[in-house]
């Protein structure tokens, strides 16, 4: 983003402000506030966009099924940390874009995802009147208290918000300044905007309608959503088929993706691997979440609509002593076999004392990555979990029964 003037990014952030007074007033919070989702039209006015992922304070989701939920950039620590979101996570995202806009970059930057998300949970942002000693001293301080990692030491309301950033503001020299032309409330405005001050609904005929969108909802024809915009060098891994022909294997179906999945999201390898966790995320979206194990073309399904580039399929069989799993890499879009991969043990143990750590180089092998990076990873993932496949596949089913009880 382009550094903006003082006066500039706090009229900016005043108006959005606004906007999630009225989204938070009716119980809605945005959850992945950022530059994409603000539109500043050629009269001044900051609109927001995007309600995709938004969620009701009390309830679900309010949109239609999305896409990912947050962008890293953006997010705060509490969804880092996979907590419920509330406004304070949107003024917190809203800070964000204040200290972008004034310094001209994120106070948080990473190679990967995941190494963005570890800093905004546990790094303190650089003042941002250290790079840029332009920005007056209040606003300064009002960046980093809504940066704070701890809620309860932001701002607790978009209110707040405004009332801080209009004292601000007022002491800005006018030619500093930009002063929006208000718009009229059209109704055949598609953007969706939350700025309305003298708007008032009664809380009765909001419930009508509410009621009303639930019971039409049924009747409406649903469009598919389109699917997530692609992340490079992003991967997943779904469900083995047993092949064993004994079904007291079945439970590795699961565990050793669950153990893949963790071993390459250590490497660093990847820019992106998809937890389990977001692949049931998204396969909810598609209106197949009572399915057990993650089929192939479900696998499919889920990966187009996350964005996620390469998928692992993979087998398992069994003879006498001997235990093998084979794997295949593909590209989602097109299908095309992109790289395979083997390996092969004594005994169940072995899938966690070598087979997984075969697995994932060989993968990241065939994937371009460069061999001697691949070499420089001496982490093991007995090391990280355990060397005892019996006592993975108890956490993997206590796991499965903590999720439903939720």
């Amino acid at each position: 983003m382009k550094q903006l003037t003082a006066g500039t990014a706090v009229s900016i952030a005043k108006q959005v402000s606004e906007g999630l007074v009225e989204a938070h007033r009716i119980g809605i919070v945005h959850r992945d506030l950022k530059p994409g989702n603000i539109m500043i039209d050629k009269e001044g006015n900051a609109k927001i966009m995007d309600f995709g992922i938004a969620r009701w304070r009390h309830g679900g989701a309010i949109t239609a099924d999305g896409a990912i939920i947050g962008t890293p950039e953006y997010m705060s620590p509490e969804q880092v940390e996979g907590k419920e979101a509330d406004s304070r996570a949107d003024i917190y995202a809203l800070g964000i874009i204040l200290y972008e806009m004034v310094t001209g970059r994120v106070p948080f930057e990473g190679e990967t995802p995941l190494a963005v998300a570890h800093k905004q949970k546990y790094e303190a942002p650089q003042a941002p009147r250290k790079i840029n000693p332009q920005i007056p001293e209040d606003l300064n301080r009002l960046i980093l208290r809504c940066l704070e990692k701890d809620r309860t030491k932001r701002f607790q309301t978009a209110e707040e918000m405004v009332s801080n950033l209009a004292v601000i503001e007022s002491a800005i020299p006018g030619t500093a300044r930009i002063v929006p032309r208000r718009e009229p409330i059209s109704a055949r405005e598609i953007t969706v905007k939350f700025k309305l001050k003298k708007l008032f609904v009664p809380a009765f005929i909001f419930l009508v309608l509410v009621l009303a969108a639930a019971v039409l909802w049924r009747f409406i024809p649903r469009k598919e959503v389109a699917p997530a915009p692609p992340i490079e060098n992003s991967i997943a891994v779904i469900s083995f088929e047993n092949q064993t022909g004994e079904k007291a294997y079945d439970i590795f179906q699961k565990s050793i993706p669950n153990l893949l999945i963790t071993n390459l999201e250590n490497t660093g390898f990847f820019s992106y691997v998809a937890t389990w966790e977001r692949l049931h995320d998204l396969l909810k979206q598609l209106g197949k979440s009572d399915l057990n194990t993650i089929d192939r073309d479900s696998g499919f399904a889920a990966c187009r609509r996350g964005g996620i580039k390469a998928i692992v399929l993979g087998s398992f069989v069994k003879a006498g002593d001997t235990f093998m799993t084979d794997v295949k890499v593909l590209d989602v879009e097109t299908k095309r076999l992109l790289t395979v991969a083997s390996a092969r043990g004594d005994g169940v143990d072995s899938i966690l004392k070598v087979q997984i750590d075969e697995l994932s180089k060989k993968i990241a092998e065939g994937m371009g990555i460069a061999r001697q990076k691949i070499d420089a990873y001496q982490t093991r993932i007995a090391d990280v979990t355990t060397s005892s496949a019996e006592a993975y596949n108890y956490f993997v089913r206590g796991r499965e029964e903590w999720d439903r009880l939720e």
